[in-house]
C-alpha cells in the first residue's frame, strides 16, 4: 500500500512539475475522516488569504475517500471536487460509464475540465453522494467490507454469501416509521435502498431511475419473504429489474425523508457504516461542483465497473 501511495505521489508531483504556474498541496490521509477536517482546514485557511480563489480538491481513492472529501468541502464557497477511481469500489463514478473511466484516470482531465453541479445527500450529520443503506443491505455492506479488508476480491456471489448468512441469523427485518415528502409509507421492511445514484458495490445496479442531478432521490423499499424467495426478489433488485418483483420491492422519489424504528437501524452512506433509532434524510440539489471529463458522460444503466477500478 505505501508503494502505491509513493507511486500516486510521484506522478501528482511529475504533472505539476509540468505546470509549474498551478500550486498544488498533497495530504495523505491516516485514518477514518482523516480528510474530512484537512480538507475543511485547507479550504478556510486559502478562503482566508485569497477569499476569490477556486479551490479544486482530489479524491484520490474510492467511495470512502469521495465521502470524506465531500463532507470536507460542503458550505464553503470556491470548492470543487474531482475524483480519482483509486478505490475498491469507486461507486459515484460507475454512474458516467465504463467508457468513461480513462478519463477519471487522466491526471489531465481532471485538472483542465469543467466541472457540472451535482446533487448531494444530507444524511443526518453526514453528506453522501452516492447511497444510504438501511437493513439488511446495510448488514450485507458491512460484512462485504470485512473480506475487502481481509484481501479477499468480493463479487455479487459473495455479497449474497453475506445476505444468506445475516438471513440465518434470523433477521427478519423489522417495524419503520417513514414519511416521504409528508406522505407515510410506514411499514415491515427487511432492507431500504436510499439512492441519489444508481450503483453500489463492484457490480449492483439497484436504482436505474437515481440521477445524481435531477434534485430527487430515490428510494426502493424490500418487504420481508422466505429466505429463497426473498434471495432471488433480491437478485432482480440488485441488478436493476425490481419491477419483475413488485409484491416485494416498491420504488418511490422524493427530496425530504424522516425514518425512525423501535430497533436499531444499521445504516450505510457512501461506505460509512454507522447506527440510529431515527434519522433524517433530503436531497441538497446542486450543492457539489463536480469535475466531470470530457468523454465522461452519465450513463443510464450502467453494469460494469472495471474501468473505474483502482
Amino acid at each position: 500500500m505505501r508503494g502505491r501511495v509513493k507511486a500516486v505521489i510521484n506522478d501528482i508531483d511529475g504533472f505539476f512539475a509540468k505546470h509549474p504556474d498551478i500550486p498544488y498541496s498533497i495530504f495523505v490521509t491516516r485514518w477514518c475522516r482523516d480528510a474530512v477536517a484537512a480538507v475543511r482546514r485547507f479550504l478556510l485557511d486559502t478562503a482566508a488569504q485569497h477569499a476569490d480563489e477556486i479551490v479544486r480538491v482530489h479524491a484520490m481513492g474510492g467511495t470512502g475517500t469521495l465521502f470524506e472529501v465531500v463532507n470536507g468541502v460542503m458550505g464553503l464557497p470556491n470548492a470543487q471536487v474531482a475524483a480519482h477511481p483509486f478505490g475498491h469500489t469507486n461507486t459515484f463514478l460507475r454512474f458516467f460509464g465504463h467508457a468513461g473511466g480513462r478519463h477519471f484516470h487522466s491526471m489531465n482531465s481532471q485538472v483542465f475540465s469543467g466541472t457540472t453541479p451535482m446533487d448531494a445527500m444530507l444524511c443526518g450529520r453526514n453528506y453522501g453522494m452516492s447511497y444510504t443503506l438501511v437493513g439488511l443491505e446495510a448488514e450485507a455492506h458491512a460484512s462485504a467490507e470485512e473480506l475487502i479488508e481481509r484481501g479477499i476480491p468480493i463479487d455479487v456471489s459473495r455479497h449474497f454469501r453475506a445476505a444468506v448468512h445475516i438471513l440465518e441469523r434470523k433477521y427478519l427485518g423489522q417495524p419503520f416509521d417513514i414519511t416521504l415528502d409528508g406522505t407515510n409509507l410506514s411499514g415491515h421492511y427487511i432492507s431500504i435502498f436510499i439512492a441519489n445514484a444508481p450503483n453500489y458495490g463492484h457490480s449492483l445496479t439497484p436504482a436505474p431511475e437515481a440521477r445524481p442531478n435531477d434534485g430527487v432521490f430515490d428510494m426502493y423499499m424490500v418487504k420481508y419473504a422466505l429466505k429463497h424467495t426473498l434471495l432471488d426478489a433480491m437478485n432482480q433488485y440488485v441488478h436493476g429489474h425490481y419491477q419483475k418483483v413488485p409484491q416485494l420491492v416498491s420504488h418511490h422519489q422524493g427530496q425530504v425523508l424522516k425514518i425512525s424504528s423501535p430497533q436499531l437501524m444499521r445504516l450505510n452512506t457512501d461506505g460509512e457504516a454507522y447506527a440510529s433509532y431515527t434519522m433524517n434524510y433530503s436531497i441538497l440539489p446542486n450543492a457539489i461542483q463536480f469535475v466531470a471529463p470530457s468523454g465522461a458522460n452519465g450513463t443510464q444503466h450502467q453494469t460494469r465497473g472495471d474501468a473505474l477500478r483502482g
